[in-house]
């Protein structure tokens, strides 16, 4: 079993309680997109003149908005943001009443990581087809995130799950 509570080093423990506490405030907005959004853009900023700069602020989405790992650590650990539910500012066809600030950050990381196979064991064991959507839209983001675009994420997220209103 893994222990969910580890810390990391102090330089990514100080970056990660920043946007922590960033989240936090921003979960009180109403705007899920927008919140996701405003999150990415806050966390390129932290990893901005970092070495490996794409894999810590994947890094640190997953711990502050997923939490300690994708598996048995799924809203636990030291950095976790808490839950946001609902889908407000995403693309209609996106929309579910759960937590899609979740679910689109994890479909980012498993492209990231994993490509195109993680892509499709992320299709396979969904089973809401508005998430098979916002995999479809999030995991080619991942999969093409490196450490000369990753400061465009934000934007690209918005262009690709967000409404109008996002």
């Amino acid at each position: 079993m893994s222990n969910c509570m580890q810390f990391a080093e102090p330089k990514i423990h100080t970056r990660r309680n920043l946007l922590k506490s960033f989240v936090i405030r921003e979960f009180k907005k109403s705007n899920r997109c927008q919140i996701l959004v405003s999150t990415v853009t806050r966390s390129v900023q932290l990893v901005n003149g970092i070495a490996n700069p794409a894999d810590a602020l994947i890094g640190d989405l997953e711990v502050v908005l997923i939490g300690a790992n994708m598996t048995d650590c799924r809203g636990r650990g030291p950095y976790f943001a808490g839950n946001v539910s609902g889908a407000s500012g995403f693309k209609r066809n996106l929309r579910d009443p759960h937590n899609q600030v979740q679910h689109a950050t994890a479909g980012i990381i498993i492209g990231y990581r994993y490509g195109w196979v993680g892509h499709q064991y992320a299709m396979w064991r969904e089973t809401e087809p508005q998430d098979d959507r916002l995999y479809n839209a999030t995991c080619p983001i991942g999969h093409s995130l490196n450490d000369k675009n990753y400061f465009s994420l934000p934007e690209r997220i918005k262009s690709a799950i967000g409404d109008k209103s996002c």
